[in-house]
């Protein structure tokens, strides 16, 4: 993502979580960090960090079908299947995305079967494609997502390797993102003259990427609460941090310290 772009899906995100706080406004951008400065009724200065819930390396990976991804997105638009703004997953099956001839394949079957029942204007999960062979081979679900949040996500459609990442690898890559951060920011607060420092891990393209599903004793709620009991240990110069779910319906705000 380039950097002008995440500034302002990082403003967007911001603005959102600011919703729970009426009371604080953006102050015109300053010298970073902090990626936000925010002001109360009485002028009192808050920092606010962000910092995204993802893991790279999966991300990554799925990044390299970035091509295949962008050649359906054109063909399903052209043919005004994806008029909605709701979010089109597709996971890999039996075999490793093809190219060539098989990929022109892959391409038409996978429009005929979104064109059957006009399937991308509503949420669901497909796992049956008989009748499509190129698409029973490669793709093993396609999830219609629906986005809640106030932006556009570009482009809406998404090609991940396989399925949901492991919620033991989301909950260490949270702990890690919070461990990176408790460090850094030492004078920070003297520096800008805040009265506090906020971070905000927010949690966005991870619903795509590499989603924490709920796995055997391991799920949102238990990750929130090993997060909170390592915030309560070590939480660095922050004096409030949160995770913000942004990319869920309900958009929850919640509290990891204090």
């Amino acid at each position: 993502m380039r950097q002008s772009e995440k500034k302002r899906r990082e403003r967007q995100i911001a603005s959102l979580f600011l919703n729970q706080f009426p009371h604080l406004r953006i102050l015109p951008e300053g010298s970073e960090p902090p990626d936000f400065l925010l002001a109360d009724d009485k002028g009192e200065k808050i920092g606010l960090e962000l910092a995204e819930w993802l893991q790279e390396a999966p991300t990554a990976r799925a990044r390299t079908y970035e091509h295949l991804q962008h050649i359906i997105s054109a063909a399903a638009k052209r043919e005004g299947l994806l008029k909605s703004h709701n979010i089109l997953i597709l996971q890999g099956g039996k075999s490793s995305y093809p190219r060539g001839r098989g990929q022109d394949q892959l391409v038409c079957e996978l429009l005929q079967f979104l064109a059957k029942g006009d399937i991308t204007t509503r949420e669901g999960t497909y796992t049956d494609f008989s009748g499509y062979p190129t698409l029973h081979q490669y793709i093993g679900t396609i999830i219609v997502w629906a986005s809640k949040t106030s932006f556009k996500w570009s482009p809406r459609l998404r090609i991940r390797e396989d399925g949901f990442y492991d919620p033991g690898d989301a909950k260490e890559r949270l702990l890690a993102l919070l461990k990176e951060k408790a460090d850094k920011y030492g004078n920070l607060k003297e520096k800008q003259m805040l009265t506090e420092l906020w971070l905000l891990v927010y949690y966005d393209r991870g619903v795509v990427w590499n989603p924490p599903y709920e796995g055997v004793n391991t799920g949102l709620k238990e990750i929130v609460g090993q997060a909170r009991k390592h915030l309560a240990r070590d939480h660095g110069f922050f004096d409030q941090i949160f995770l913000f779910m942004v990319a869920e319906r309900a958009r929850d705000v919640m509290k990891l310290y204090p």
